[in-house]
């Protein structure tokens, strides 16, 4: 008997999982899309000197019918010894946007990631514009030397 309530448990938990992962919160703007074309500068492992000041650039596609207006990127989790500013942006639908931050590498050696998120105003206020599609975000991935 045991044993049933513990398969009943592990079924409603299993269907709760499945339930909260089909509910994908919709982008901030009805049909806005976004898609990560390339790396202008900096690919990933890219050997950058301690120290330096950089400007990374990522080319983004608005595959939306949205036009971006009121736009940042703004970093994603800890700076990790890095100096980093949001950057405004724009973009029209079905048009590529090269979008650039500018960034003062730490001083410490190492291999650091960084991520980054777009953000929108809508009603006076900042928020995600994909709250849950994106996960990733655009990042640089940089190894620091000496």
């Amino acid at each position: 008997m045991k044993f049933l309530a513990l398969l009943g448990t592990i079924a409603l938990f299993i269907i709760a999982v499945a339930t909260a992962a089909t509910q994908i919160q919709e982008p901030l703007f009805p049909g806005d899309r976004a898609t990560f074309v390339k790396d202008v500068n900096y690919p990933d492992g890219t050997e950058v000197k301690a120290g330096s000041n950089i400007v990374k650039t990522w080319k983004i596609h608005n595959r939306g019918m949205v036009a971006w207006k009121n736009r940042e990127l703004r970093l994603a989790g800890e700076t990790q010894g890095f100096a980093v500013k949001s950057v405004p942006f724009s973009g029209n639908p079905t048009k590529d946007v090269d979008v650039s931050v500018e960034l003062k590498v730490p001083s410490k050696p190492g291999r650091y990631k960084l991520t980054f998120k777009q953000w929108a105003k809508k009603d006076g206020k900042w928020q995600l514009a994909f709250p849950d599609r994106y996960k990733s975000g655009v990042y640089i991935d940089i190894t620091v030397v000496k």
